[in-house]
């Protein structure tokens, strides 16, 4: 039997009274919160400070809490203010400001917010500008790191800094050169403190290192901070013979036409002389005979054009053992010398090293000139590899102070600022090359290390067959920083 719409009515309707107490109510609204951080880009030049930025809290519903808020997503090398997390209240914001002494780049800083089982994030780009310089600074970066490589392998892994005593390892610890946020702070120290390429070691296509470099280097988010250049590794192509047969110069060829087509159009590469793609030639000096270094650069030359480049060679030719030999000069566009260290032990105070450069480069150069040959100086902190090729050399150690009661990095400050700024200054490019940033294993490194108080101790049986009876330091970021006062300081 049918009922009649009012009844029906009638009847929900006191179905709902007895169910409900007699009356309809909606549950109250959770009191809640949102972050506000004004103004969102703060923004800086490295040794510098932001304006501060006010963070609050946005109450919703009622929300009468207070929330703990944390900051993150920036290198080492920036700092906030304050330096831990710090908690708001409704109506009392709190100011933020960043420093930023040894880093430089723009990155998404979070600001969360904790109260309770409540969690909110909000946003902010923090830019920190690198200094402006005319110069371009090259160091010469090696990606094959990951954990392993830190300890001790007969003639193969491990550091001097790992068997001092206390360890002096970097300050990313024993890193793994395919992890983003290692790549990341390291660009970031790289170009706060000046260096704006990375030459990049590379050996052949598709190994470990090729695939490191297009796939977590040149993919960083911060990739287009600096540029990069191909550091091509004849020793390691070639297992350090040295006889250039056709063979190898028709390999090199290929080599050349593979980084023509993966590499020299990637927006950072970089390119000098109105476009033109520059690459390091690793241990030239040692090629025989040099009629065939000819043939083999005439040869990559004009690969390299068939491919729409017109390619920048900067021959790795000058050693102080070895005399300038014009016939093996006149082939590149420029030349540098990796290994500045030339066999020279202890500290450069006793030793003359730092006359014996001047005089080399005085050698070099006259005869690079004449032959429209660029030279481009090459600097190094110092160079220790006693840790690692215990049993397959016994090469002496040149100490990282001009002696034993200097400054930490004096060497690196005086080569910089008495040869490696002059001899910049005055050439074309302004361009000069360090060995290296982060070559761990020879210990010519000016990556950041951890920092612990000097030691001539290490691990070995004599407890100095590594140091040599050499000062040594966890430094921090003292080389960065002496490069970029040096630099700032030189005139231009």
């Amino acid at each position: 039997m049918k009922k009649s719409l009012p009844l029906l009515i009638s009847l929900y309707a006191s179905f709902l009274l007895a169910g409900c107490g007699g009356g309809i109510s909606s549950p109250s609204p959770t009191g809640d919160f949102s972050i506000v951080v004004s103004p969102s880009s703060p923004s800086t030049q490295v040794g510098g400070t932001t304006s501060p930025v006010s963070v609050s809290i946005n109450p919703l519903n009622g929300f009468t809490g207070t929330v703990t808020v944390s900051v993150s997503g920036f290198p080492s090398g920036i700092n906030s203010s304050p330096t831990s997390s710090f908690t708001l209240s409704v109506g009392s914001p709190q100011q933020v400001s960043f420093s930023a002494p040894a880093a430089a780049g723009t990155f998404s800083v979070a600001f969360q917010g904790t109260s309770g089982t409540l969690s909110h994030t909000v946003s902010a780009t923090l830019t920190v500008t690198p200094p402006a310089s005319p110069y371009l600074v090259s160091a010469s970066y090696y990606p094959w790191y990951a954990a392993d490589a830190f300890s001790y392998a007969d003639c193969h892994n491990g550091t001097l800094r790992g068997e001092l005593i206390p360890p002096q390892l970097p300050v990313l610890g024993k890193y793994d050169s395919h992890q983003e946020d290692v790549v990341t702070q390291q660009i970031a120290w790289s170009t706060a403190a000046g260096i704006n390429v990375w030459d990049l070691l590379w050996v052949s296509p598709n190994d470990y290192l090729d695939n490191t470099i297009q796939n977590t280097i040149l993919a960083n988010p911060h990739s287009a901070d600096m540029k990069f250049a191909i550091f091509y590794t004849y020793d390691g192509r070639f297992n350090s013979d040295f006889n250039l047969t056709p063979d190898k110069i028709n390999t090199i060829v290929s080599d050349f036409q593979y980084l023509a087509a993966r590499y020299f159009s990637h927006p950072s590469y970089l390119k000098v002389s109105q476009g033109r793609p520059l690459v390091f030639f690793y241990s030239a000096l040692h090629l025989t005979p040099v009629s065939a270094v000819k043939q083999m650069v005439s040869s990559v030359r004009k690969a390299v054009s068939d491919a729409g480049f017109n390619i920048y060679l900067v021959g790795d030719e000058y050693y102080a053992l070895i005399p300038p030999d014009p016939a093996r000069i006149g082939n590149w566009d420029a030349i540098f010398g990796y290994n500045p260290y030339a066999l020279n032990a202890g500290y450069s105070d006793d030793n003359g090293f730092l006359t014996q450069q001047a005089t080399m480069w005085q050698q070099y150069q006259a005869v690079a000139k004449p032959l429209g040959v660029e030279f481009i100086p090459s600097v190094t902190p110092g160079f220790n590899d006693r840790a690692v090729r215990r049993v397959c050399a016994n090469n002496p150690a040149l100490a990282r102070r001009t002696s034993a009661t200097a400054a930490e990095g004096s060497l690196f400050e005086s080569f910089l600022k008495n040869l490696v700024l002059p001899y910049a200054n005055n050439s074309q490019l302004k361009m000069f090359h360090i060995t290296t940033f982060n070559e761990w294993h020879e210990d010519t490194q000016i990556e950041p290390s951890v920092i612990t108080a000097p030691t001539t101790t290490d691990t070995s049986s004599t407890g100095s067959q590594y140091t040599q009876g050499l000062v040594y330091q966890g430094y921090g970021t003292t080389y960065l920083d002496i490069l970029r006062t040096q630099m700032a300081a030189a005139k231009h």
